[in-house]
């Protein structure tokens, strides 16, 4: 007899990877993405042809950008839609000097939007220098739910806080968290949070440490935490790892709320800079 699983137990049947039918290498993964000093970018790169299914969850990796001594950082757009016809659907997604690919290793992202089966999905790169100007970008798509009406996703992502190629400069606390500093206002309805952290821009002399960065939404004098504990790790050989206790949060908040961010540092405290990623729809 035929032995069919039974998927229903988990939330999908299928992931879809950008690194599919490569072997697997040593030290790097994904999708090579060319990248032009801010404030251009370099053009476009396929980095999946045709969605099999249609995909409710988006996972993605950063890697294998940095010298040691120099502070490599940039930001990624990710888009779908034909060649000239790209949609950013995830835009200003910034990283700070990330290391071969590897467990836990380099700058992590997930977001619950819908990608339509069927769709061709791209990269544009945008960097503080020329130095090593190619970044690796590896994608995983969620797709076949067992229970689709029941899947919430988004239809759009906002970044808060972004000053490309880099982000809001904010300074953590050491035995306490530090001050909240305003990254700016949502545009619009939103309800799922991620947050992208590195060291600030001018620091070419990283010190190693591993910090705690909240995200709040609020005002002045009140406010709510919606991401607690997001986990930065530095090296001093410049190079950072973006690395969330979980893959996001989930809280609603109307158009033109406040969102702020703060940090606690194991190490002696530098500037960090942070861009908030709401999703919504």
């Amino acid at each position: 007899m035929l032995y069919v699983p039974n998927c229903s137990g988990g939330s999908f049947a299928d992931i879809q990877g950008s690194h599919e039918g490569v072997r697997p290498p040593t030290g790097e993964l994904g999708t090579e993405l060319l990248g032009a000093v801010h404030p251009s970018y370099g053009g476009y790169t396929e980095v999946i042809a045709s969605t099999r299914a249609e995909s409710f969850g988006v996972l993605i990796n950063f890697n294998n950008r940095w010298v040691s001594a120099n502070h490599l950082f940039g930001a990624v757009d990710i888009a779908i839609g034909a060649v000239g016809q790209e949609i950013v659907i995830i835009p200003n997604l910034m990283y700070g000097p990330v290391s071969s690919y590897g467990p836990g290793q380099g700058y992590w992202y997930y977001f619950p939007i819908k990608v339509p089966a069927g769709s061709r999905i791209s990269a544009r790169h945008t960097l503080n220098n020329i130095t090593n100007n190619t970044l690796r970008m590896v994608l995983r798509l969620l797709q076949k739910p067992s229970d689709g009406t029941s899947v919430k996703a988004a239809t759009f992502v906002e970044s808060i806080g972004a000053t490309l190629p880099t982000g809001t400069n904010f300074t953590p606390g050491t035995t306490l968290k530090g001050a909240w500093t305003l990254l700016g206002a949502a545009t619009r309805k939103v309800w799922w949070w991620q947050v992208g952290v590195k060291v600030a821009s001018g620091d070419t002399n990283h010190v190693n440490a591993t910090a705690y960065i909240d995200l709040a939404v609020g005002d002045a004098s009140q406010k709510h935490i919606v991401l607690r504990d997001h986990l930065l790790n530095i090296a001093s050989t410049e190079v950072s790892v973006n690395r969330p206790q979980i893959v996001g949060s989930e809280c609603a908040v109307p158009a033109g709320t406040n969102v702020y961010v703060r940090g606690q540092s194991s190490g002696t405290a530098e500037t960090y800079a942070a861009v908030a990623y709401a999703a919504g729809g």
